[in-house]
């Protein structure tokens, strides 16, 4: 009968449960929206400079826009729907802003379609953290791969026309992809 070291299995074993845990702790993770999840634009202050917008899901708002949106859902201007899915939409914030980041990217303007840490504009789940304001250009961003996708800057989004913003409206809750500056 062959004798087998168990000292030799017991630290493989541990380094691969300590490689898949933490593979884990670093993993984005969408947090619950409540009420707020049926909202396509949830804001205080709705500016639309453009008629023809079409909002898809619900509109929430105190101050209404310069044009109105067709809205296929129902509009809300401050009642008690719009106050519960603002306290909603602040809960799943603070569950966003707890989230380690996967990626940091160096401290300035980061163009999302094309950079030194992903010149094709392809990004896997995380967490993406910007310290200063991000823009997508016209090729788009492509969000590869079944997970969560975040973007936090300190500032703004910058969109170009026609850009290649991924699965709906910016800004929006985008089938577990949230955008929201921190």
């Amino acid at each position: 009968m062959k004798k087998i070291n168990k000292e030799i299995w017991c630290v493989p074993t541990l380094l691969l449960v300590a490689l898949i845990a933490w593979s884990y702790a670093y993993a984005a993770t969408s947090p619950s929206l409540g009420i707020a999840d049926t909202f396509g634009i949830l804001s205080s202050t709705y500016t639309n400079t453009v008629a023809g917008t079409t909002i898809n899901g619900d509109l929430g708002y105190t101050t209404a826009p310069a044009f109105s949106p067709t809205v296929n859902g129902t509009t809300h201007v401050a009642d008690s729907t719009y106050i519960q899915a603002g306290s909603d939409q602040g809960t799943a914030l603070a569950s966003l802003n707890t989230q380690a980041c996967t990626h940091t990217f160096a401290p300035g303007a980061v163009d999302l379609a094309s950079n030194a840490d992903f010149p094709t504009g392809i990004y896997p789940p995380g967490v993406y953290c910007i310290t200063g304001a991000a823009s997508v250009g016209a090729g788009g961003i492509t969000l590869d791969g079944s997970g969560t996708h975040i973007f936090r800057m300190t500032t703004d989004i910058c969109r170009a026309p026609a850009d290649g913003l991924p699965k709906g409206e910016w800004g929006a809750h985008l089938d577990g992809d949230m955008q929201r500056p921190f």
